[in-house]
């Protein structure tokens, strides 16, 4: 109910959108299709899926970050709204596993790594910087056994 009567909220763009769920909407479609973007381009360079997504992770910018908080609201206000998201994600992870040894381990690097992007989306990680760098390390090897 606080979301949906404050029309304001991430800098709803009242000019282009009747309302800030549609405009949220319209940011959620577009992250996605910057994903789907950013996979094929890896797939070029024979990157396997699972390792684009890790990468990823790491490359995330302020923009993107913003986006993701963004997709949040999304979900505060409607969870509906969140049927394109729930889509990719789909997508994503089953791409992401069709080519590995083991769809269980992959499973696990893949959960793992969207836990340490939302904790960093939130700004609440635990981790320090050497901690994450640590990880995330750990997470790619364990992703080059996977090929």
């Amino acid at each position: 109910v606080l979301f949906r009567s404050n029309e304001s909220y991430f800098g709803w763009d009242s000019s282009r959108f009747a309302t800030r769920s549609e405009h949220n909407q319209v940011r959620a479609e577009g992250q996605l299709a910057v994903a789907r973007s950013l996979l094929a381009r890896e797939a070029e360079l024979g990157i396997t899926p699972l390792m684009a997504i890790l990468k990823a992770r790491e490359d995330m910018s302020a923009t993107e970050r913003r986006a993701s908080q963004a997709l949040l609201a999304v979900a505060a206000e409607d969870t509906d709204l969140l049927a394109p998201a729930r889509q990719q994600f789909a997508a994503v992870f089953n791409e992401a596993l069709k080519d590995t040894d083991s769809s269980m381990a992959a499973t696990v690097l893949l959960l793992a790594n969207e836990g340490l992007r939302f904790l960093e989306i939130l700004d609440v990680s635990p981790l320090s910087s050497q901690d994450t760098a640590r990880v995330v390390s750990y997470m790619h090897e364990q992703a080059e056994q996977l090929r």
